[in-house]
């Protein structure tokens, strides 16, 4: 388990390296101790589901990869958790965007 702090003392990332390469589940910190970010890894890539805090605890985005690459639903919420962006990529394309439900991407 590879682990950084903040100057006062509270876990700044936690997760594990091999052969200096991220594996498996990271969590970033707000210096208050609250979670900032959840990203899984496979051998230093990005791979599943990724997750992104605001400050007060609501979920701020999530975001799908396979082998590091963006494919899937990425979502983005305001601090009140309201869906305000949708993006959907396929194998690192982008092949649609949502702004508040409108679609910008065929317009």
């Amino acid at each position: 388990m590879d682990r950084t702090y903040f100057e006062n003392g509270q876990i700044k990332t936690e997760g594990y390296l091999i052969s200096g390469k991220k594996q498996g589940k990271w969590i970033h910190y707000f210096e208050t101790g609250t979670i900032r970010t959840i990203q899984n890894f496979n051998n230093g890539k990005q791979e599943g589901r990724s997750f992104w805090y605001h400050p007060n605890g609501s979920i701020g985005w999530e975001e799908n990869y396979e082998n590091g690459i963006a494919h899937g639903t990425f979502r983005y919420y305001d601090e009140t958790g309201q869906l305000r962006i949708e993006k959907t990529y396929e194998k690192g394309k982008e092949v649609s965007y949502l702004f508040d439900g409108k679609d910008l991407k065929n317009n």
